[in-house]
């Protein structure tokens, strides 16, 4: 075991861009940021709510109060709000210092080849906690590990809230129960413990109760996991500071091998007491507790009131599609109770026994899931929901006889024609519907046939992340005015004269005679006698005298 340690810290050190903090998950502040299903990034918020980036992830750096920081598998860094409004490109080649200045600094150091644990204090200073150490992890309250010493496997806690800042005490150490043999990693999200051991099977232990439940090894190159809710994820490193998920590991699909319960133990006494100390029953035993049938009476479609209420609840509470909380059992409660009878294995029926009932309530109920990957062969609600995304979209025929819940070679066929008009840069044309197709196939931008070019409908999947832009530019017009003259005229003049006269006079004279004489004679004599005399006398003699002018003297005054 410690030469497997020793080879994952040897190839550690052969990358130093890599952060020591780097994981395919981390928890802060009520979030929790995992690598999911194809890669992507989940965030998981304080209220439950899941949003996904559809961006391939290698790592995740940090978790602050407002963004986390990803490493890209193509090897950009980003950074991505946790509304999931904003996706930033940080560095399209980041160096080592980029790195670090977003990675979250550790809280602690395990030396693989030593077993040698030491806590991180906030000014740097190394205390050391324990040695012979085989695994460790940390979440905001404490720090766990796996203590190996003198032949005994002990699961160990410290609190960080009662570590001082600064100084060189040794902070107390509390003993959970027996550890786990042979591990080789551990996380810690919220109150639960996964880890795995050397021969790849997986350890899920519940720090509210200290129960726990190991299931088998399911690949010899699972290297770290993660309970999130109900599902479990195991990772693999295709290179150093990559890690890889390995898909269709859900829990419900998981053989459970033991199942045992750990418990804080105390120092033991000398000698055993006298009396031995009852053990309370969980539940009271003065009276016969209530049978499955008794608690939860079958329901039925059309039924009404509480019990209906109170299942459609329970539904929408684990994501299932249960549309409005009324108390009626109509189409889309119906909907809801298929989807949840195909994810417990029962065959789809209108009726709620009591059993699916007691299944429905129990603590292990199966979230709703709309990428489960689906294929040829299967059968109910959930296939029947993306054959009416394909019909919708124009993919599957004009027959609604089509969409039947089986998933034959039609929806086969509908499927590849989808995947094909998506593209084979984006998706595999398989007849497959992995995650990723059903991912885009769920989405808004899902393209339509062009035959029918309609918008499929939502069935309740993860809100998406806004993905980062592209460098290329969209198609869609911006709002700035183009070069080219509109048809219309514009309401400023034009350097072009217009056809029609202007109201001021124009420089060249008019046809019509102005009203002010002009400088040239016209040809027709004027109203007044012009001073000039004229060269012939009158025929008649006139009845006024004609004065004459005669040197510069008066004139003379002659009669006829």
């Amino acid at each position: 075991m410690k030469k497997f340690l020793s080879l994952i810290l040897c190839l550690a050190l052969l990358s130093a861009a890599i952060p020591a903090s780097a994981a395919p998950m981390t928890a802060s502040n009520g979030y929790t940021a995992y690598l999911g299903q194809s890669n992507h990034l989940y965030l998981l918020d304080p209220h439950g709510t899941t949003k996904v980036l559809r961006l391939p992830i290698a790592d995740i750096l940090s978790l602050t109060e407002s963004h986390v920081y990803v490493l890209a598998q193509d090897g950009r860094l980003f950074g991505v709000k946790l509304d999931g409004t904003q996706t930033l490109v940080l560095s399209d080649a980041p160096t080592a210092d980029d790195l670090a200045a977003v990675s979250a600094a550790p809280v602690f150091e395990l030396i693989g080849d030593s077993g040698v644990l030491s806590l991180i204090k906030a000014d740097g200073a190394k205390v050391q906690i324990d040695a012979n150490v085989s695994a460790a992890a940390a979440n905001e309250k404490c720090l766990y590990y796996i203590d190996q010493e003198n032949g005994a496997t002990t699961l160990k806690s410290l609190d960080l809230s009662l570590v001082t800042p600064s100084g060189s005490n040794h902070p107390a150490v509390s003993v959970l129960g027996a550890g786990v043999s042979d591990a080789i990693s551990m996380t810690a999200v919220s109150d639960v413990l996964t880890i795995v051991s050397a021969d790849h099977s997986i350890t899920v232990i519940n720090l509210s109760d200290l129960t726990r439940k190991t299931y088998p090894a399911a690949s010899e190159e699972t290297l770290l996991a993660v309970r999130i809710g109900d599902s479990l994820y195991r990772y693999r490193q295709a290179t150093v500071g990559s890690w890889l998920t390995e898909e269709d590991l859900q829990l419900p699909t998981l053989t459970l091998v033991d199942e045992g319960i750990a418990r804080a133990t105390a120092v033991p006494t000398a000698a055993p007491t006298a009396t031995p100390t009852p053990t309370p029953t969980l539940k009271p035993t003065l009276a016969p507790t209530a049978t499955p049938e008794e608690q939860y009476p079958r329901l039925e479609y059309g039924d009404s009131g509480a019990a209906v209420r109170s299942m459609q609840k329970r539904l929408k509470a684990l994501g299932y599609p249960v549309g409005s909380v009324d108390g009626d059992w109509g189409p889309n409660t119906q909907l809801a109770v298929n989807l949840f009878q195909c994810a417990i294995g029962y065959r789809e029926r209108s009726y709620a026994t009591s059993a699916m009932q007691e299944r429905l309530y129990s603590r292990t109920a199966p979230k709703y899931n709309p990428y489960a990957p689906l294929r040829e062969g299967d059968e109910g609600a959930d296939v029947r929901l993306m054959q009416q995304a394909l019909y919708a979209l124009g993919y599957l025929g004009t027959d609604p006889d089509e969409v039947d819940g089986k998933y034959g070679p039609k929806t086969v066929a509908a499927v590849k024609a989808f995947q094909a008009a998506v593209g084979s840069d984006v998706l595999k044309v398989t007849g497959k519907a992995d995650a990723d197709t059903l991912m885009v196939l769920y989405s808004d931008d899902a393209p339509a046939n062009p035959s029918k070019p309609v918008k499929p409908t939502d069935p309740n999947y993860p809100e998406l992340i806004t993905p980062p832009p592209s460098s290329e530019p969209t198609d869609t017009p911006t709002d700035e005015p183009t070069d080219t003259p509109t048809d219309e005229p514009t309401d400023t003049p034009t350097d072009t004269p217009t056809d029609e006269p202007t109201d001021t006079p124009t420089d060249e004279p008019t046809d019509e005679p102005t009203d002010e004489p002009t400088d040239e004679p016209t040809d027709e004599p004027t109203d007044t006698p012009t001073d000039t005399p004229t060269d012939e006398p009158a025929d008649e003699p006139t009845d006024e005298p004609v004065i004459e002018s005669q040197g510069g003297g008066f004139g003379i005054i002659t009669g006829n």
